[in-house]
């Protein structure tokens, strides 16, 4: 399945979710994201973001809204009272994240396993999110990544002309990742922080096949 957001007649937006063509995820772990993202920055998303990092690590630097939800409380089948709220709510998103996207895989999926079927990744991490977005970072600030002089040329030529043309380049590189149709908008510096982070809360195909991808 796919979610996205979607504007109606009445200017409000919803989220609607469609199958996915491409291989079967129904079931499989954590979704992938996608959204219209057009004049949405006064649209407050229902959103629990969540920080699987020890509360001592979420004590220094945290997505603002975030909750946290250390990777520890799963061993005793301890879940937050905003996870029984938004456990398989319609139009309700649980979003998780660690530094840099390398356990948080696991947590999706034991949750995945115990009967969410909401549970999504911030593909990235704190990290990669605190780079794009320092603004929405609470507590002590994170050292800006080193920059990859391969990656900062390309970026250069993606950004070459246009923005309509770069917007569609980006939209098109996502449509491909996830396998469908949908237009996909690419992340913006002028989102809210709901609607930034849903933006980066996209699961790679491996980690959807199957409980094989997890490590």
């Amino acid at each position: 399945m796919v979610a996205r957001m979607v504007k109606g007649a009445n200017g409000e937006f919803t989220m609607e979710r469609v199958p996915v063509s491409e291989g079967n995820q129904e079931n499989c772990g954590p979704r992938i994201v996608s959204y219209e993202a057009d004049e949405m920055e006064d649209y407050d998303a229902p959103y629990l973001i969540l920080d699987t990092r020890s509360k001592e690590e979420f004590a220094v630097n945290r997505i603002h809204r975030a909750k946290n939800y250390p990777t520890t409380f799963l061993n005793r089948d301890v879940l937050l009272p905003e996870m029984h709220q938004f456990k398989n709510q319609d139009s309700k998103l649980i979003i998780l994240y660690d530094l840099d996207d390398k356990t948080v895989a696991q947590t999706a999926h034991t949750l995945v396993q115990r009967g969410f079927d909401n549970i999504y990744v911030l593909t990235g991490g704190l990290v990669d999110y605190a780079d794009e977005y320092p603004e929405h970072i609470e507590g002590t600030p994170l050292p800006p990544k080193p920059v990859d002089p391969a990656k900062k040329s390309a970026r250069r030529e993606v950004y070459k002309g246009s923005s309509a043309a770069s917007n569609r380049s980006v939209r098109s590189v996502a449509t491909r990742r996830k396998g469908t149709p949908s237009d996909v908008s690419s992340v913006m510096s002028n989102l809210s922080v709901a609607e930034s982070v849903i933006s980066k809360a996209t699961a790679r195909k491996e980690r959807v096949v199957g409980a094989s991808s997890y490590r």
